[in-house]
Parts: C-alpha cells; structure tokens; sequence
C-alpha cells in the first residue's frame, strides 16, 4: 500500500561524470551506491530509506555552484559528498553551508564554512599525477583537480571490495575507498540523529558529523621537496 512506504531521506552527490573528471567520477559513485544499498538492507536508519542525488559538475566551478544550489532546493536533502577538487569545493561550499546542508568534501580546506568538512589532509596544486609509495597512481591530469595523496592504511572491508568489483570490474582504488567511507560517515550520521530526534534533519546531521571525524582507513602523505613525507 502507498500509505506503507517507508520515508526517503537522501544524500546528494556531486562529481565529474562527463570530461576529463569522468573516470574520478564513476570510480566513486559505485562506491557510494554500495554504502547506501548497506544501509538499507540493513535497516540502520530505522524507518527510514536513504536514496542517492548524483549530479554532475564536468570539474567545473559554476557547474559545481549551480548543482550545490539544486541541492539546496530539495529539503528531503539533508546531506552532501563532494564535490572532488579544490576549485569546485570552493565554489559549492558556501552555498551548501547557507542551505544548511553538511557536506563531506575531497579538498583541504584552510577555512571551512560551517557545516563543510574536509576529508583531505593536504592538497595539491596543478601537478599531473603522483604514484604514491605502494604504487597507487592518484590525482588526475588536469590543472585544478585534485590529486589526493593517500594510501590505503590497511585492507579495505573485504565485503566492499567483492560488492565493488561485482558492479563495475574492478579493484576499488583510493578514491574509491575516500567516497565509501565518506558515504559511510554520512549514513552514520543520519542514523544518530534519527535515533536521537526522531526524524534526521540538516543541522542533526551536521552536529553528528562534527562530533564523529570521518575515519577514512586511508594514510595521508604530502610532497615536500620532491620526496614524500607522512
């Protein structure tokens, strides 16, 4: 019966999927799709469902800008991831956090705007690429993405690894990795509030993830003249 569906709350999701970005794009949005499929199956947000806003920025500032607005729009939003390079996070933060909306983003921040979390240590400016110590290649080869310097710490969940290769084929790489335990942060979130209020909501989440650091399972390094330092 319609009366009997359970209420949607959802999480958006801004990233390339068109251009240069595109491969960053589809490597972190199966491992977002895998996070929220957990937490429905598992029933973790209760009497509520949790569905996915995907919305492509191509890696540019403006696109980046008028999708954080669209996301400002639906009040059934009530949490943001992304987006992936410093130039579009700094476009779309301060209207995300005028929206209320929390947000996990894939660039160092100096000054973040409330509610805006960064889930890097450091950034990097237009270098190309970078092969990181265990051999990772991270960063794309575009000036102003990002290139995030990081290395798994340990194992990733072994469940996500075989969920991960199911949909797309693959081994999940750091990106990968960034956005499910993003994702993952995310849901955890929304579960606390809902289970502390009654019914999540933008600034629950926020206070959530705010009491609660992101724990990325990743390792973060940085460049410093031309060797890497952790």
């Amino acid at each position: 019966m319609p009366g009997d569906a359970a209420p949607v709350v959802k999480i958006g999701l801004i990233a390339p999927f068109e251009g240069v970005g595109r491969p960053l794009g589809y490597a972190v949005l199966p491992a977002v799709k895998i996070a929220l499929a957990e937490a429905n199956a598992g029933s973790e947000l209760g009497r509520y469902r949790v569905a996915l806003v995907a919305l492509n920025d191509d890696l540019d500032p403006r696109a980046a800008a008028a999708q954080a607005k669209a996301l400002a729009q639906d009040p059934d939003v009530l949490a943001a991831l992304g987006p992936w390079s410093g130039q579009t996070v700094a476009a779309a933060a301060p209207i995300l956090s005028q929206a209320g909306i929390p947000a996990l983003v894939a660039a160092a921040l100096e000054d973040p705007p409330a509610g805006v979390f960064s889930l890097c240590l450091s950034s990097a400016g237009p270098e190309s690429s970078f092969l990181a110590p265990n051999g990772f290649l991270v960063g794309l080869a575009a000036e102003g993405t990002r290139a995030p310097l990081c290395v798994p710490a340990a194992g990733p969940p072994a469940d996500f690894v075989a969920a991960y290769q199911a949909r797309t084929g693959a081994t999940p790489g750091p990106d990968a990795l960034l956005a499910y335990a993003a994702a993952r942060a995310i849901v955890d979130a929304l579960a606390r509030d809902a289970a502390a209020a009654g019914r999540p909501t933008r600034r629950g989440v926020a206070a959530a993830l705010a009491a609660h650091p992101v724990e990325t399972g990743l390792v973060w390094y940085r460049v410093e003249n031309g060797r890497w330092v952790r």
